[in-house]
């Protein structure tokens, strides 16, 4: 039997009537929902959680550090079903977001991305935005056009934390909490490698809904001219960058239209944006399967968690953002 057979076969094995632990019910019809749902798929209703079924839960790090999860992240396999699933759920939740005709573009970027995270205002951050714990924050003195393309940017990263974030969930059958949380936040800076990684994937997605004068690769270009890396595994961070700026591109084609694409160019003109000049060196065509990527993704929990557990000063900073997300989980 052929290695593609064989992962047929596993995803075949895998359906809502074999795995009742990874459901939820519907607390108004009833109707049982994939875990990932945030609207009931037979009436609409918001369900009661984001979690699966059983309520458990990791109350701290010393359950996500260890040697034991470590095997099970190795030795669990993520249907390719469970991964559509999810993509398909995210995608869902922006679906019945009503954009008036009168809205300005930034308008409707907004509207359309609050359904994945905070998004708030901040003119003293020196930059055209950013993303941290769950939330973009952007600068208001910058044009609709920047702040929308900005946007984009940072949702990219949320998006790609969300489905790590699932990934964990789906392995250990667990709920998300303040722990689960930081664990995954850390993930995307645990090592320079994924912090250029997630540079490049992001920047790669902006550039993917703005006109091509307008790409900004020059994250990516202050590391490449810094020389961390190794040509080989330069290219290689390009390789793992492109393959999940492809997905999440998948995603937010689905999300933001053609006439919000055309409208969000359109406003560059108005802006009257300088052009980048773009370094075209940043350029990757390559893109892993879709079995590879998944298999990139628990490498990156495996790898954190090693991390973590070796670093004392690491689990500190770990600690920190524990502390952000108890605060953000209070201030709600």
């Amino acid at each position: 039997m052929s290695s593609d057979e064989k992962t047929i076969q596993k995803d075949e094995k895998w359906s809502f009537d074999n795995d009742k632990s990874l459901l939820i019910y519907c607390p108004e019809c009833g109707k049982e929902n994939y875990p990932l749902n945030r609207f009931c798929s037979n009436c609409n209703t918001v369900l009661v959680s984001f979690a699966t079924i059983t309520g458990k839960q990791m109350n701290n790090f010393e359950e996500i550090l260890t040697e034991d999860n470590i095997k099970r992240i190795n030795e669990t396999d993520i249907p390719i079903k469970f991964y559509e699933y999810l993509l398909d759920s995210i995608v869902k939740r922006s679906e019945n977001t009503h954009l008036n005709d009168d809205l300005n573009i930034l308008e409707k970027i907004l509207l359309l991305c609050n359904n994945y995270v905070k998004i708030r205002n901040n003119d003293q951050i020196g930059t055209f935005g950013l993303y941290d714990y769950n939330t973009i924050i952007i600068n208001p003195t910058y044009s609709k056009s920047l702040q929308s393309a900005t946007i984009i940017k940072n949702l990219a990263i949320d998006i790609h934390l969300e489905i790590l974030e699932a990934f964990f969930m789906y392995i250990f059958n667990v709920k998300s909490n303040v722990y689960l949380k930081s664990f995954i936040d850390y993930c995307r800076y645990s090592c320079a490698f994924e912090n250029f990684v997630q540079k490049y994937y992001s920047s790669k997605v902006e550039a993917h809904f703005i006109p091509k004068d307008y790409d900004n690769y020059e994250d990516v270009e202050q590391i490449y001219f810094s020389n961390i890396f190794k040509e080989e595994e330069f290219k290689k961070g390009l390789y793992i960058g492109n393959t999940y700026a492809q997905e999440i591109i998948k995603i937010f084609e689905k999300i933001f239209n053609r006439e919000i694409i055309t409208e969000l160019a359109e406003q560059f003109k108005i802006d009257k944006e300088d052009t980048t000049d773009a370094i075209r060196r940043f350029e990757c065509d390559k893109v892993m399967t879709t079995e590879e990527m998944i298999l990139t993704l628990k490498n990156n929990m495996i790898e954190t968690i090693k991390y973590l557990m070796n670093n004392e000063e690491a689990r500190k900073k770990l600690n920190e953002i524990k502390k952000v997300f108890e605060e953000l989980e209070k201030a709600n």
